[in-house]
């Protein structure tokens, strides 16, 4: 039962126009992702034995730990995205390729492991821009990140998130032979 909570995401995308349609993109992003870990109950008791030389339901000793748990994940991320646009007045675009990121900060407050520094995975994006003249163009983007690490031993917790983002995106003016 764990839950996503929003969290920033900020970078840098460098794309390449093959043509009007085709297109590569890269760039460093950072990201931040937190996840708690929800139960029903503010507290679980676990029961231990005090010690003695036989069992006796009578000294068992509650012990508690609390039921919310935080994973908190920092990601310095290079992706490497394959483009393809539908020109027209508001431009249309999707993207799909892969990344490759490395944890800068984390926080787990219930795994005693350090998790895995690295992750490899795969984006989908799709999002709209707007021309505000020749070189400028306002772009909405979401986008769906997932992870193919396991980055905790003994798990099966992969990283995976989706990134809503808003830019300004600027075209390089390249002269032409013709």
């Amino acid at each position: 039962k764990w839950s996503p909570k929003a969290g920033p995401a900020i970078g840098f995308n460098f794309g390449y126009s093959i043509n009007k349609v085709l297109g590569f993109q890269t760039g460093l992003n950072f990201s931040t992702t937190y996840y708690e870990h929800k139960t029903p109950q503010v507290f679980w008791p676990i029961y231990y034995e005090t010690t003695s030389s036989y069992y006796d339901p009578r000294r068992m000793v509650p012990s508690y730990y609390p039921a919310y748990e935080n994973m908190d994940f920092s990601f310095l991320r290079i992706p490497l995205l394959f483009s393809i646009t539908i020109p027209s007045e508001l431009d249309f675009r999707l993207k799909a390729g892969i990344f490759y990121s490395k944890i800068k900060d984390f926080t787990m407050n219930y795994y005693s492991t350090e998790p895995v520094k690295h992750d490899f995975g795969y984006i989908f994006s799709s999002g709209i821009s707007y021309p505000i003249d020749d070189h400028f163009k306002v772009s909405l983007d979401l986008s769906y990140i997932t992870g193919r690490t396991q980055f905790i031993e003994g798990s099966n917790y992969r990283h995976g998130s989706e990134e809503f983002t808003i830019g300004l995106a600027y075209s390089w003016p390249l002269k032409k032979k013709k």
